[in-house]
């Protein structure tokens, strides 16, 4: 199948909501002047939905608070109406098991950089079916590469900013593919290990447990946040600290953590491989059952039902 055909298949199981409005794929649009569209001047959540019940959606709406802070944005929406607007383009599309991308832009202006030429926000929802990953990727692993494409540092556009600014996401992703791996890890100007194009990154030495810290240049990630509570709560040993390259790739497990993947192995990092068994990653399958108690436990609360 060529990309134009993925595409129009991809379009058939869309739902769009654009600033309280309903529309179809082919008929969503926003202004060529959005500075979202010019500049990359927007922020962004993806969340999803389980059962009809959406998954830690308070978490994500507080991080676009918090990332529109960091870039200095005004918001003009009130956060009721944002979750109003997503729970809405939900009940439209009636998929039980959903991704929802919620996406707020600077809203148009003339041509000029100066944000505060801002008066509106554009809200945009985007709903599809949840992917579906396969159980080998679950019990295999992941192959990634560490990228030579370096992230963007906190001094500029700070990582800790969900915004549609992602350019090095893209290269560092498109060189993963050109080595036929999966996905690719980013490092800082320093060299250490910061995180995946779309995911935080973990591995395992001797038993104790190392992510990388913020300061590093990372998205906190909600689903990083809930594994590095359930450390400290269950006793793990955790060491949030920089590491390098060399480190991780002599590690004993590696994993990565997002919204829509959850807890994912890694087999192979560049040309090592780790591990391919899930006997062979005791830590990381015992914070596995931890997580999926805390999503048992999400879907029992009565909030955020949308079919």
């Amino acid at each position: 199948m060529d990309n134009n055909a993925r595409y129009q298949n991809f379009l058939k199981n869309i739902y769009v909501g654009i600033n309280g409005e309903l529309y179809s794929p082919e008929d969503a649009k926003i202004s060529v002047f959005d500075r979202g569209f010019l500049f990359g001047d927007s922020i962004y959540e993806v969340t999803y939905g389980e059962n009809g019940k959406l998954i830690f959606f308070e978490d994500h709406i507080e991080r676009l608070y918090n990332s529109a802070r960091l870039l200095n944005m005004e918001i003009f929406i009130s956060k009721e109406d944002i979750m109003k607007q997503t729970l809405q383009t939900l009940k439209a599309a009636q998929i039980p098991d959903a991704y929802v991308r919620i996406i707020l832009t600077r809203g148009e202006s003339e041509l000029s950089l100066d944000p505060n030429l801002s008066y509106h926000n554009n809200l945009i929802t985007i709903v599809k079916p949840k992917p579906i990953y396969s159980d080998k990727l679950y019990s295999h692993g992941l192959h990634l590469i560490i990228s030579d494409v370096l992230r963007n540092d906190r001094r500029s556009t700070n990582p800790n900013a969900k915004s549609g600014n992602y350019l090095n996401n893209v290269m560092a992703h498109q060189q993963a593919k050109e080595k036929k791996a999966d996905d690719a890890i980013m490092v800082n100007h320093e060299g250490h290990i910061t995180e995946g194009t779309s995911f935080n990154i973990w591995c395992v030495k001797n038993g104790v447990i190392y992510t990388p810290p913020e300061k590093s240049g990372l998205l906190k990630g909600i689903t990083r946040q809930k594994v590095i509570g359930i450390c400290r709560e269950k006793d793990f040993n955790l060491k949030i600290d920089n590491f390098t390259p060399e480190f991780i790739l002599n590690a004993d497990e590696v994993f990565i953590t997002s919204s829509t993947k959850g807890l994912m192995p890694v087999f192979k990092l560049n040309e090592t491989t780790i591990n391919e068994t899930a006997q062979d990653r005791p830590v990381m399958s015992e914070l596995q059952k931890y997580y999926n108690k805390i999503i048992e436990i999400e879907l029992a609360r009565d909030e955020y039902c949308y079919f």
